[in-house]
């Protein structure tokens, strides 16, 4: 059974993926972000899908009384695996020349998921936060959008059938109630429980449901206001609320929520009312849109993947290569749309027995590839002239990061009954670095102790969702005397403050505030620090002869951005001033103004960053012996 064919829906799917390949490519114009609000494409995909799908659920069981589900996931195999098969292939040789072990053990753990739609519960258990600066480094993290489809694909049709049979007269009433409780326990979620909320299916599935509440009234042959007037002022509404969403959207929002309303109302307007006569239907036809549409899926399932390679090869970051890498992006979906998609849709050319056997010998050879590299921990030798270079120092700062948080996982270090300070640190990702400072150190510090607040709740999002109240609930803090503050102080921060340093000071604590740490530009990818880009340098004959700890402390040096933390932390000053709580400045010990230097190695040559401002556990040793010799921390 076939749908009629509406151009203006492919135009809409046009302005969902374009709008997210720019919000990817990070384009910057006048120091402005483009399409900063571009992810929501993903949503305007989600209505069109449910629309689509459960048209043809519903004209299916108004001719026929039933549903037959071997041609509906026939349609969706035909259309969705061959595609996805032929990137994820493709993306083989480059993650094995360019990842280092630990991204490459991720990636094909993303593969394995990926084959099974279940590559959002990975994403999501793996602690990826969607906006996260890494998560550009993931080749296959936008696929948790197909997961969410094909799971969709997999409980809508049966549940649908269910109601259709059961209940005829309340479909209408059950397709509401989900609507509902879904978008509740999407604004919820996206407060409470923010990575779930983006993640998963019940807090997605409203988005899907708007578009098959839509099919519903159209299978019913609901009709459009004929007043041209009211259907064009709506479907100029409707543009609105798209395009102010992906203009002014930020990642930092509640997402999905009640503000993700705003878009998804849009493209049920513009569904709805879309007609053959009004200038936004003849827009949305007119051949460039539609052309992108048709390409749109292809466009998807590349952007990505061609994003993350070029960011992880570090070609360069110039306007001119991000219009390379989307040209590269339209060239591989056109030939994947061409040879790949209509040949595989095609039952005449392929049967759906040779189609399945091709599908399940290609997945088999993904399974055992990847099994093949975990089970060699991804592949180190790879790299062994790395590992001859770095010699006692680790090469894959995956491998840092994850070591920082040694002594905190499984569980935080408890405070003793004994007469000491204790010294609780909160915020991000951050306050596991100064954690660590002086953890290591702790001898040093006899009469304090210290501990950390992360177990079971998401880094940052304490300050910047006002999650507040999780603070009563922790027995450290209870327990503590002392709250220091340490984040990477978005903006959203900042305004939030206040409010915890006052919270904090009811509960009859001292509180002291630590400025933004000093964040070093390296001219490559953002996983690699100063060291590691000179280390190589330093290889070189000619170079043997020059001192390569001086020369990492003073490129350090050149290489700060002060535009990222100074700003801040003037800011920072006057809250913990107008606060009257002690402010210390990290700067004060990273970095020597008069040497013109700054601290990347310790004095055993061990490298002190494992990005452009987190520490190793090498370096917060060596950090926590300078702060002691300096004196300081202090609290009074």
């Amino acid at each position: 059974m076939k749908l009629t064919y509406r151009a203006e829906i492919d135009g809409l799917r046009a302005i969902a993926v374009i709008s997210v390949i720019l919000y990817h490519a990070e384009i910057v114009l006048f120091n402005t972000t483009l399409f900063k609000g571009g992810f929501i494409g993903v949503d305007i995909f989600f209505v069109i899908s449910g629309y689509l799908i459960s048209l043809l659920i519903f004209k299916e069981l108004k001719i026929t009384g039933r549903l037959s589900f071997h041609n509906f996931y026939e349609r969706r195999v035909r259309r969705i695996i061959p595609a996805l098969l032929t990137v994820i292939v493709a993306s083989i040789p480059l993650a094995w020349h360019y990842l280092y072990p630990t991204d490459f053990v991720d990636y094909v753990k993303s593969i394995l998921y990926s084959l099974s739609f279940g590559v959002n519960f990975y994403f999501h258990y793996s602690g990826l936060e969607y906006g996260a600066a890494d998560a550009i480094y993931k080749p296959l993290l936008h696929i948790w959008s197909l997961s969410i489809e094909e799971q969709f694909y997999v409980l809508f049709p049966i549940a649908l059938l269910a109601t259709y049979k059961y209940f005829k007269k309340y479909v209408s009433v059950v397709l509401g109630l989900g609507f509902i409780l879904s978008l509740i326990a999407a604004s919820y979620g996206s407060i409470s429980h923010p990575s779930e909320t983006f993640y998963f299916l019940h807090s997605r599935m409203w988005e899907l449901l708007a578009g098959s509440i839509l099919a519903f009234f159209e299978s019913k042959n609901f009709r459009q206001p004929s007043n041209k007037w009211l259907t064009s002022a709506l479907l100029v509404v409707g543009m609105v609320l798209i395009f102010h969403s992906l203009l002014f959207f930020t990642i930092e929002m509640p997402h999905p929520s009640l503000y993700t309303l705003s878009p998804v109302l849009g493209v049920c307007l513009i569904i709805w009312f879309s007609g053959s006569n009004d200038v936004i239907t003849r827009i949305l036809s007119s051949k460039l849109f539609v052309g992108t549409g048709l390409i749109s899926y292809s466009l998807y399932l590349w952007h990505f993947p061609i994003f993350s390679f070029g960011k992880i090869a570090a070609v360069n970051s110039s306007h001119s290569f991000q219009f390379i890498m989307i040209a590269a992006v339209f060239i591989l979906s056109i030939a994947t749309y061409f040879f790949i998609e209509r040949v595989f849709r095609n039952k005449e050319k392929i049967s759906y027995k040779n189609l399945i056997a091709g599908i399940s010998i290609v997945v088999m050879l993904l399974v055992s590839f990847s099994a093949y590299v975990l089970d060699r921990r991804g592949l180190k030798s790879r790299f062994d002239d790395l590992i001859f270079m770095y010699d006692k120092n680790e090469f894959d700062n995956d491998v840092l990061a994850e070591e920082s948080w040694k002594y905190l996982r499984p569980k935080e270090p408890q405070f003793s009954n004994s007469d000491t300070t204790k010294v609780l640190f909160i915020g991000d990702s951050h306050s596991k670095d100064m954690f660590n400072v002086f953890y290591q150190n702790k001898v040093l510090f006899p009469t304090y102790e210290f501990s950390r607040m992360g177990k079971n709740w998401k880094d940052g999002y304490l300050i910047r969702r006002d999650q507040f109240s999780k603070l009563a609930g922790f027995t450290e803090y209870k327990n503590s005397n002392v709250i220091v503050i340490s984040s990477e102080y978005y903006q959203q921060e900042l305004a939030k403050l206040d409010q915890l340093i006052k919270l904090i000071k009811g509960d009859g604590k001292k509180v002291v505030l630590t400025s933004k740490a000093t964040i070093f530009q390296t001219a490559k990818k953002d996983k690699l620090t100063i060291f590691d880009i000179l280390i190589p340098q330093f290889m070189k004959k000619e170079n043997e002869n020059r001192d390569f700890n001086k020369s990492v402390r003073s490129t350090l040096f050149k290489f700060r951005i002060k535009a990222a933390y100074e700003a801040i932390n003037n800011q920072l000053a006057k809250i913990a001033k107008n606060n009257n709580i002690p402010y210390l400045q990290k700067q004060d010990f990273q970095c020597n103004d008069i040497k013109k230097e700054c601290d990347g190695i310790t004095d055993e040559g061990y490298k002190i960053y494992y990005d452009k401002a987190h520490y190793t556990l090498k370096g917060a040793e060596y950090f926590g012996k300078k702060i002691h010799a300096m004196g300081w921390f202090k609290i009074n």
